[in-house]
């Protein structure tokens, strides 16, 4: 349910991808489980507002503002546990929406925290071409060339991958950066999240 009260977040609302990204997870929601759009948008509304998730009106005469989503978090945490739903939600946020889903991460888990779920395709493919060539320091120039990504945008992933203990830069800067044992975890995480293909 964290998923849904961040991704719902007001201060998120001003992203141009917010209502695209509602939709799709209420959406992705109902297919993946038995719950209706609906439900899962309305119990979203009532978490966001403090509100409660109960309603004595009897079911028959519920209308949509007050129904009873109070089975709502139980169904979520259910699929959840049999077939991984919250997992498979991140991902294909990511996918989709790599930038809306970097911001709701940053929102949950601080910006300096990284795991399998915050890390963005950039900071992944640097850490690939790292550990590719492990334990042999890379200059940017190298890493530009084995991860394909631009040196401007190496540089300015090198701070955050450095203190979230990713990376590491033994002889400064300058002179080259090689993934830390941490990252190589990491890159672990990634793999087992990945489905086999």
């Amino acid at each position: 349910m964290d998923l849904l009260k961040f991704v719902r977040n007001p201060a998120l609302m001003q992203h141009a991808a917010w209502r695209e990204v509602m939709e799709w997870l209420a959406r992705r929601i109902a297919e993946l489980t038995k719950l209706s759009e609906v439900e899962v948008s309305y119990t979203t509304d009532r978490m966001v507002a403090g509100a409660s998730l109960f309603s004595t009106v009897p079911r028959g005469q519920i209308g949509y503002g007050r129904l009873d989503v109070s089975h709502v978090p139980g169904e979520l945490l259910k699929a959840d546990e049999e077939r991984g739903l919250i997992g498979k939600l991140w991902r294909e946020l990511h996918r989709r929406w790599p930038r809306y889903a970097t911001i709701v991460c940053k929102d949950i888990l601080g910006p300096s925290s990284r795991d399998a779920d915050t890390m963005d395709g950039q900071d992944e493919a640097i850490l690939r071409a790292l550990k590719k060539r492990h334990p042999r320091l890379l200059t940017q120039d190298e890493l530009e060339l084995e991860s394909e990504i631009s040196r401007r945008t190496i540089s300015a992933k090198m701070k955050p991958l450095r203190e979230a203990g990713l990376v590491a830069q033994p002889k400064g800067p300058k002179k080259g950066t090689t993934i830390t044992p941490k990252g190589l975890e990491l890159l672990k995480q990634v793999d087992k999240a990945q489905p086999a293909q």
